[in-house]
């Protein structure tokens, strides 16, 4: 789509358009004639189209560089098939009267974009609603309650609905439609309907028609007023369908019998006049208010004002109850008088009250508020005085200073909206301007606080660029200088543009971009001073303008001339290597900027701090504090590891040791129990030998006095053995039941 911006500025190659609507963004693309083409979003991002309309307006915004908005304004995405919703009983007329160029289908009965390929007898083209089939002309237009009357009407442009039959309904009927009679020619009758209302003394009835056969409506422009006379005798008007005028003097009142169609209209009655002033040259409109006034516009004959012919403005006709006219010059003699107004039938109606023609008769404006408004126009004035109401509101013309102030009420005071009042606000200090733009532009005069939209613009030959103020107070306003092309062959033209008053002034001097002498890598310290060579510096900003970087720092910039710039370098080392933080795998290299602090930015070259033999902190730290911690965790590595191997040795031992005592221990019992057989049984056998020797003995006494032979053998007597095997036990019993882990000794027998 392209939408057409007015004072269009021209866009240079780098910059960027964006169209930006509600949930969708596009690019720009600019076009000669002061336009800009734009994507549409799909038709699934559109919003729904609301009920009440035929259209949905989606907010388009036009950037340049993504944050600056040229223009916005509502887009409309509209609706063909919406459009019969508007009126439901004219589907046909506001199908093709829509502004969308809609086409309407009188087969299909559907509405739809316009389509030039499509021309077939039943397709209805844009702006031709005169050939929609529809039902017009009802004929009577008011209609009594509680009388059924007959209502006919016309319908053309059915040559395709031959032979069709048609109904008639309305919300009033309850639902019930009714099939219409076809009489001779175009015209149609409808027998009526008793109709019920008591809601208010009149009201709209909107007749709909239908073919019977698809049921679809019909252009229908049926449309009659219903009366309820009943509600009360200030009802102006009642139908009496033979004469097509109003009565209502005895069909309002509850007691009236009569039959209306008997009934003839009472006279016209004027109760008031607006104004009852006016000039004697005449030239102004009068209000006539009453009752009775006619019904149609037609029916007014003739209008009078101090017996002078009044000219009848039928625009301005209010069905029975008023009539506006324009009063002629009157005759000297005779100033004042009646109004009269006759209507149809040849009845008339004179005023009570009496119009008055003044011969010094002007409006006396003595007071204004408020006094200061914008010279662009756009106050809401009010104005007091005399005879401010002479005349009516059509008849009044304000101006302020030779400008137009358009009349938005009339009465005893006046209020207007002032239009644009033009004078001359020019820079009272010229500059010289880079290409790129940048320079502070300072307007000086008074009412500026008065301006909303103020711009300076330079127009060459083929390209137009613009700034908005960017500071304004009552005395001042400042612009920074539009960017424009690199051309320096063509001319320029500038003007400032306050609101709705544009003016020239005289041309600024445009001189291209500094230029800047490549700067070597150079180590620089603190305490040192960085020189900048090249040309045009001084026509690019002054030395407060000037803004330089070293990195991501800023630094002082101490001389501006115009080949040489010094500037004193940061106390604090940068963080990045640019305010842009570009990376790089150099981190010692640091981008020196030049700003201009409105709009330029240049980058000389990079430079580099100077390297300090002694170490920084930052290093000594990690170098000491690394290996130390490194050597404990170590130690106690090994502690740890000895003192388990420790404990793992301890716990060896010591179950050796335990595994030994039992061993010992289980061995002692086991010699202990051998000894104790074996000693038993060497006791048992020393008994018997015993009872054997006594057995002996007693056989052979020793007191025998018989000598033996010295071959004979010799007898043994032991020791008490008794007794030491008694001893040795009870050793051994002594020695097993003693305290585990203590080592058993045998004592040698």
């Amino acid at each position: 789509v392209k939408i057409s911006i007015p004072s269009l500025p021209a866009i240079g190659l780098s910059d960027r358009l964006r169209c930006s609507f509600t949930s969708y963004d596009s690019e720009g693309t600019m076009i000669d004639s002061g336009q800009v083409s734009c994507d549409l979003p799909s038709p699934a991002l559109i919003p729904h189209t609301p009920e009440d309309q035929d259209f949905v307006a989606v907010p388009v915004r036009i950037f340049v560089n993504e944050t600056v908005e040229l223009a916005t304004r509502d887009f409309k995405f509209y609706n063909c098939a919406a459009t019969v919703r508007k009126s439901e009983n004219t589907p046909c007329m506001s199908c093709v009267a829509s502004s969308w160029g809609c086409q309407w289908n009188t087969k299909d009965h559907t509405c739809s974009d316009m389509d030039d390929t499509a021309v077939t007898t039943n397709i209805i083209k844009h702006r031709q609603g005169a050939k929609c089939p529809q039902f017009e002309n009802p004929d009577p237009v008011l209609i009594p309650v509680g009388h059924k009357t007959r209502i006919s009407f016309e319908g053309i442009n059915l040559d395709l609905y031959q032979g069709h039959v048609f109904t008639i309904g309305t919300e009033l009927m309850k639902n019930v439609e009714e099939e219409v009679h076809f009489e001779q020619g175009p015209f149609y009758t409808f027998s009526g309907f008793d109709f019920s209302y008591d809601k208010s003394p009149e009201t709209k009835v909107l007749f709909y028609m239908k073919d019977k056969e698809s049921g679809k409506r019909m252009d229908s422009t049926l449309n009659v007023t219903l009366y309820n006379c009943s509600m009360g005798p200030k009802v102006p008007v009642c139908v009496v369908r033979k004469q097509r005028a109003c009565v209502y003097e005895k069909l309002c009142k509850p007691e009236q019998s009569e039959d209306p169609l008997s009934t003839e209209c009472p006279d016209p009655q004027i109760t008031d006049i607006i104004p009852r002033y006016g000039p004697m040259r005449g030239g102004i409109s009068i209000t006539i208010r009453g009752t009775n006034l006619g019904i149609h516009k037609e029916d007014i004959k003739s209008i009078s004002v101090v017996g002078q012919p009044c000219i009848h403005q039928e625009e301005k006709y209010s069905v029975s109850t008023s009539v506006v006219c324009e009063i002629g010059p009157v005759d000297p003699t005779k100033t004042w008088g009646q109004v009269e107004v006759e209507v149809k039938g040849g009845k008339t109606g004179t005023s009570s009250m009496y119009f008055t023609y003044r011969l010094l008769l002007r409006p006396i404006p003595e007071g204004v508020t408020p006094t200061r408004g914008l010279k662009a126009g756009g106050t809401l004035i009010t104005i007091s005085g005399h005879s401010l109401e002479t005349g009516s509101k059509a008849d009044v013309q304000v101006t302020i200073g030779g400008v137009d102030c358009t009349v938005e009420h009339f009465g005893e005071e006046i209020t207007c909206r002032t239009g644009e009042y033009r004078t001359d606000k020019v820079p009272s200090l010229l500059l010289p301007v880079t290409v790129n733009g940048g320079r502070n532009i300072v307007v000086t005069g008074s009412g500026f606080d008065l301006v909303q939209t103020a711009v300076l613009k330079v127009q060459g030959d083929n390209s137009q660029a613009f700034e908005v103020a960017h500071e304004k107070n009552d005395t001042v306003i400042q612009f920074r200088s539009p960017t424009v092309n690199s051309s320096l062959n063509q001319p320029f033209k500038t003007l400032i543009k306050l609101d709705n008053m544009e003016k020239e002034l005289k041309p600024f001097d445009y001189y291209p971009d500094p230029s800047f002498n490549e700067l070597n890598k150079r180590v620089i310290t603190e305490a040192s001073i960085i020189i900048v060579t090249g040309w045009g510096f001084s026509k690019a900003m002054t030395a407060k303008e000037a803004q330089a970087f070293v990195g991501d720092v800023p630094c002082l910039v101490n001389t501006l001339q115009d080949d040489k710039l010094f500037l004193d370098p940061p106390s604090t080392t940068p963080s990045a290597r640019s305010r842009r933080h570009r990376r790089d795998t150099r981190p010692e290299l640091l981008d020196l900027t030049v700003n201009q602090v409105w709009e330029g930015e240049w980058v000389v070259g990079s430079v580099e701090y100077e390297k300090k033999n002694d170490l920084k902190l930052y290093i000594i730290i990690p170098a000491v504090i690394v290996p130390m911690l490194l050597i404990i965790a170590i130690s106690v590595y090994c502690y740890r590891r000895k003192s388990q191997q420790a404990e793992r040795e301890y716990e060896k031992v010591k179950h050796q040791l335990e595994n030994l005592e039992e061993s010992v221990r289980d061995r002692c019992k086991k010699e202990f129990t051998d000894l104790m057989i074996e000693m038993e049984d060497h006791t048992n056998d020393q008994r018997r030998s015993q009872r054997c020797d006594d057995h002996r003995k007693a056989q052979h006494p020793r007191g025998s006095t018989g000598r033996r032979d010295s071959g004979a053998q010799p007898v043994l007597q032991p020791p008490e053995l008794k007794n030491s095997s008694l001893i040795l036990s009870v050793h051994w019993s002594t020695v097993m039941t003693s305290t585990p882990g203590r080592r058993c000794t045998l004592p040698l027998c």
